[in-house]
């Protein structure tokens, strides 16, 4: 992570390793949110509280302290791997009944979150560039909350 290397000037290789911190939470809390899924049913509610605690801990990062910001890359690992895990079963639940379908409607959801976040790095350097790095996690967050919010209008 450029962020902790050149800001607050971590070794880089240590700070590659808390970079990647995110994506092993979110190998071993897939599964687990997988079951929380199974188990509870509300994919709305789910999605939410997620989002919102993904939300808050980006907006963690922007502080300046690695006591802050190695847990805040944790909990957004972990409740980010819970939006991928639910939308994936949710859209394989839709076609229940039309089974051959069932891959297609999970490929729909990839290809619009593909697309989605090819954007995210492009305006995170842009915002980063102008404003800062401080900045730009805390607009992250703040994107975060303002796309989860539509979540509570879903049927």
């Amino acid at each position: 992570m450029f962020y902790l290397a050149g800001n607050l000037k971590i070794d880089p290789v240590v700070a590659g390793f808390i970079g990647s911190l995110s994506l092993i939470i979110a190998l071993v809390s897939s599964p687990l949110f997988g079951r929380i899924y199974d188990t509870i049913g509300h994919a709305k509610k789910l999605l939410f509280m997620s989002g919102i605690a993904a939300a808050a801990s980006m907006i963690g990062i922007a502080i300046a302290s690695l006591y802050i910001i190695i847990p805040s890359i944790i909990i957004a690992g972990f409740f980010l791997s819970s939006g991928f895990v639910i939308v994936y079963a949710k859209a394989k639940q839709i076609n229940n009944l039309q089974y051959e379908y069932q891959p297609l409607a999970v490929s729909f959801v990839n290809g619009i979150s593909l697309f989605g976040a090819f954007w995210i790095p492009i305006l995170f350097s842009f915002v980063v560039n102008r404003l800062g790095y401080s900045v730009a996690w805390v607009l992250g967050g703040i994107v975060v909350i303002l796309l989860i919010l539509p979540v509570l209008k879903l049927k």
